[in-house]
């Protein structure tokens, strides 16, 4: 089940990627062409453990004092018992229009628990729900391809994220 979801997921994010390419703002007054798809990574800690997750992001409206962004992603979680899979669907909005911004995220993680702590196998154990919830900083320029942002939340309690726009 593992490798079938994980290809799946690839799968995903590359038709989502692709779909996306050349779909950019139109230039307005001689600036630069604004990137509107955003491919990140994100490691963050948890009470008890820690993840990583490799997303994909679309800003989907762009209005006078921010933007609003949906965004996917898959990841691996572990704690001290438990590890697993990690599916995160959010709404971010993103007040701020330079290169400075206050990320506010709302969404829905789910969690697939593998029970290996008490059989000693790497098999389906059950799924998990949770909100997804955070509020960070991120510093990204309209026409720049680095991303970089910071942020506290639950599940995870601190996270860092790096990404690379188009």
């Amino acid at each position: 089940m593992k490798n079938r979801t994980r290809t799946f997921l690839f799968l995903f994010f590359l038709a989502a990627g692709y779909m996306a390419l050349g779909k950019g703002n139109p230039e307005k007054d001689g600036q630069a062409q604004s990137t509107n798809n955003i491919v990140l990574g994100k490691a963050s800690l948890w009470i008890m453990g820690q993840a990583v997750q490799v997303g994909y992001e679309r800003t989907l409206f762009e209005g006078k004092y921010g933007s609003f962004a949906a965004s996917a992603a898959y990841g691996l979680w572990k704690d001290l018992y438990e590890d697993g899979d990690f599916f995160n669907l959010a709404g971010k909005y993103l007040l701020g229009k330079k290169s400075h911004h206050l990320e506010l995220s709302v969404g829905a993680a789910m969690k697939i628990h593998y029970d290996q702590y008490y059989t000693g196998q790497n098999k389906f154990d059950h799924l998990s729900w949770l909100p997804d919830v955070s509020i960070g900083y991120r510093y990204k320029k309209p026409s720049g391809h680095l991303m970089l942002g910071a942020g506290v939340g639950f599940p995870s309690l601190v996270s860092v994220t790096m990404g690379y726009a188009f």
